[in-house]
């Protein structure tokens, strides 16, 4: 009998990962984190949540709260909507391709809290058109 509860126990660590979040710090400066965490961030903290896809994809519908900011437009003059350095910033796009590198270019502008979220085909949420 101890060596089933061992072995359920051992099956039961592996498929919750170890308790651990899915957080995963990058060399370019910002962190990626599940949609699911996001979600969590979402609800429980103060947060700016970041859109990188072209303005007409974000009009289609995003995440409430979102701000847009199109990949290729993020440079210095990013500062004019996101002033604060050290907020919490969640970057999402479609897919996930264009949150990764807008993530590594606020990284490398200054940001120093940017979570890079995945797209939106992980996101279970309702979408808001504005």
């Amino acid at each position: 009998m101890k060596k089933i509860m061992i072995l359920l126990l051992g099956v039961l660590l592996l498929t919750t990962g170890c308790g651990e979040e899915e957080i995963e710090k990058t060399d370019a400066g910002y962190t990626k984190i599940s949609m699911d965490l996001a979600e969590t961030y979402m609800e429980e903290k103060e947060v700016q949540i970041v859109d990188v896809r072209t303005e007409e994809e974000y009009q289609q519908g995003h995440i409430k709260g979102a701000i847009n900011i199109p990949l290729h437009a993020i440079d210095g003059t990013v500062v004019a909507k996101l002033k604060d350095y050290d907020q919490m910033i969640l970057v999402y796009c479609e897919s996930g391709n264009r949150s990764i590198q807008a993530s590594a270019k606020f990284a490398s502008l200054g940001y120093t809290n940017v979570y890079e979220i995945g797209g939106l085909d992980e996101y279970d949420g309702e979408l808001v058109q504005e």
